[in-house]
């Protein structure tokens, strides 16, 4: 009895303070000992096959550990779960979410079962020694079961700290896309289109805005040319048939001597190519949404009044 109890408790130690059914098997203990072991209060079930040591108090980390157990070797935590996990913006508390083919009566109370359609193993990793579904998966997940905001506030969020970039979630989302997942419609609207693609999370603030305000649709990294159609440079945000072009700065952006000289040939160049350059912070796209707004509809006003007088 008592190496036994020894040995289920060096075993529960390295799972949370779980044991499971394949852990009593290999312990050589005997069904009719689990069960006089939970009339004693020695184990406590969790799951159907999973059971929590008495000594060891209940976590949300545990009950993490015990879903996966419980879903068997193919299961993930997923959804809101996996965005605590992920640390990802706006997450800081959730149910305990699995994704499983086994039949929800298998888990006890408090835990959201979701059942899996195919998952490619390369969208799944480990996130303290616990099987999670990725950061681009994740995102179309929360598309699911969260308002759009949150999704969008995660989506910037990870896209701002560099954890996963644009080219890898479209990846994903025409991945799973092909295998009718709930949740793409809410991440393929937050992305956009292909071909007008902001690249960083300041520029899809700042086309957030632009859209909000109901203005015309910019093409996102305009290549402006000049008279003879050699390229002078790159731009965030354009309207070309109004010649006005905008350009977003992060905290970090031109801070050096060479990046201002850069800055000003650049800029120089495109007035020389008669295109009408505004230029907005961090700060301004952030807090001042209204007038950037303002002074991007008179730049469209200036921009139309030129060109009618030219007829």
């Amino acid at each position: 009895m008592g190496n036994t109890s020894g040995a289920l408790a060096g075993r529960a130690t390295t799972q949370l303070g779980l044991i499971t059914t394949g852990d009593l098997a290999e312990l050589d203990v005997s069904a009719f000992q689990v069960r006089r072991r939970v009339r004693a209060g020695e184990l406590v079930p969790v799951h159907r096959g999973v059971w929590r040591t008495a000594s060891t108090p209940p976590t949300w980390r545990q009950s993490l550990r015990g879903a996966c157990l419980a879903g068997g070797r193919d299961a993930y935590l997923s959804h809101r779960a996996a965005a605590v996990l992920h640390r990802m913006d706006g997450f800081t508390r959730a149910p305990v979410e699995v994704t499983t083919v086994r039949s929800r009566n298998r888990f006890g109370p408090g835990v959201v079962v979701h059942r899996p359609l195919v998952t490619p193993a390369s969208l799944l990793t480990m996130v303290d020694d616990l099987p999670v579904a990725g950061i681009p998966l994740v995102l179309v997940q929360l598309g699911s079961v969260c308002h759009r905001s949150q999704v969008e506030h995660a989506l910037d969020g990870v896209l701002r700290d560099g954890r996963t970039d644009l080219a890898e979630i479209r990846d994903c989302l025409d991945l799973v896309a092909r295998r009718g997942r709930s949740g793409v419609g809410v991440l393929r609207t937050l992305l956009g289109p292909e071909e007008a693609r902001p690249t960083s999370v300041l520029e899809r603030r700042f086309l957030r805005v632009v859209r909000r305000a109901g203005l015309p649709e910019p093409v996102c990294q305009f290549v402006a040319r000049d008279e003879f159609g050699h390229p002078i440079a790159t731009v965030d945000f354009a309207w070309p048939d109004l010649g006005v072009y905008v350009e977003v700065d992060g905290h970090g952006s031109h801070a050096t001597r060479a990046d201002r000289a850069r800055d000003a040939r650049r800029e120089n160049g495109l007035k020389l190519a008669g295109l009408v350059p505004l230029r907005f912070t961090y700060e301004q796209v952030t807090n001042e949404p209204s007038a950037v707004l303002g002074q991007l509809r008179r730049a469209f006003d200036l921009a139309r009044s030129g060109r009618d007088s030219e007829r």
